[in-house]
């Protein structure tokens, strides 16, 4: 097998490897949290001085029934935005019995009103879990991925990783011929 056909392979194998850790690494967090995403970012400013735009949260999925008064959680609302999958991030203000399911009435911290007046009761089945840790700023990142700007950067920094294993191959080429 040639050089080139080798160094295909090895790097093949290294994104498949890099891949399948993020996957991995992922599939850990929703065992470990139970829940189905166990890491969001904040980015709104309705829960703050509490969380900021850009914040990153660690969730952990429990029972509705430990859903307090005063807990944060992170919630769906399905059709908000044109988005059925579209999660916000706010403090609970009332827990209600809606017949068979608990309801979270919710309010973002600098909100001057609850969320009520928008989208009723929270039921327990949109919510998938409590934040249970902030780490400040690492959002951004995800938050960046998502503007023109950040896009932008990632396909800079594949054209660099490209041209650079271009210049790495040419450059041993002619060493070969010296």
């Amino acid at each position: 097998m040639d050089r080139k056909k080798k160094e295909l392979i090895k790097n093949l194998l290294l994104i498949v490897i890099i891949l399948g850790s993020v996957q991995l690494g992922w599939q850990i967090l929703k065992v470990t949290l139970n829940t189905s995403i166990p890491i969001a970012y904040v980015p709104s400013k309705s829960m703050e001085p509490t969380l900021k735009v850009g914040d990153l949260v660690i969730i952990k999925g429990v029972a509705p029934q430990e859903i307090k008064q005063g807990s944060i959680i992170v919630f769906y609302v399905p059709g908000h935005y044109g988005e059925d999958e579209y999660r916000i991030v706010h403090r609970v203000v009332k827990v209600v019995d809606l017949g068979g399911e608990l309801g979270f009435e919710t309010k973002g911290d600098n909100n001057p009103v609850s969320d009520y007046y928008r989208w009723g009761y929270i039921p327990s089945s949109y919510v998938v879990g409590v934040v249970i840790y902030r780490i400040p700023y690492i959002g951004y990142a995800a938050l960046g991925i998502k503007r023109p700007i950040g896009i932008a950067f990632i396909l800079l920094l594949i054209a660099i990783l490209l041209f650079s294993e271009f210049f790495e191959s040419k450059k041993n080429e002619i060493k070969k011929v010296n």
